[in-house]
């Protein structure tokens, strides 16, 4: 499903427009691994979800601020439908939903059932880490595992 947000920044009015395909839940908020980052006191890292099951576009607050949807806060953890033209809220900003395009379905009988393969364990442990780390922080210690392991070559040799 193709989205597009209109986010608008309240305080300086501000408007940002963004284009999302939205084939997985998605997490709306502060960390810079966001498809759409919002950056303001009372916004969490993790804020608000997004996700696409049964041809609905579905929002959860995951905050401790709350969301917003048209004006009335979703209770937390709960899951609703969000519809073009609907308003998330969350403090300092205004997501507004622009469009919804539905995906062109295949027919059944072309579609082919893909093999399910296990993730290795490293895999699931990199996906992990980097959902609970900021992006700069994966970073610093990526340089730190990596200038380790030259220390001890070095020293090794």
């Amino acid at each position: 499903m193709q989205v597009r947000f209109i986010v608008i920044n309240t305080a300086s009015r501000e408007s940002t427009d963004y284009e999302l395909i939205l084939d997985e839940k998605i997490t709306i908020g502060r960390h810079l691994g966001s498809p759409i980052v919002v950056h303001s006191d009372g916004i969490s890292r993790h804020h608000f979800s997004i996700a696409v099951s049964e041809g609905k576009l579905l929002a959860e607050d995951l905050s401790s601020n709350g969301t917003s949807l048209n004006g009335s806060f979703m209770q937390p953890e709960t899951t609703v439908i969000v519809k073009e033209g609907d308003i998330l809220g969350l403090p300092g900003y205004e997501l507004h939903v622009a469009k919804v395009l539905q995906p062109h379905k295949k027919p059944d009988s072309a579609q082919v059932p893909e093999a399910a393969t296990p993730k290795p364990n490293w895999v699931r442990t990199i996906n992990t880490i980097s959902e609970l780390m900021e992006p700069r922080e994966l970073l610093l210690l990526t340089l730190v595992v990596v200038v380790g392991a030259l220390v001890a070559f070095v020293a090794t040799s």
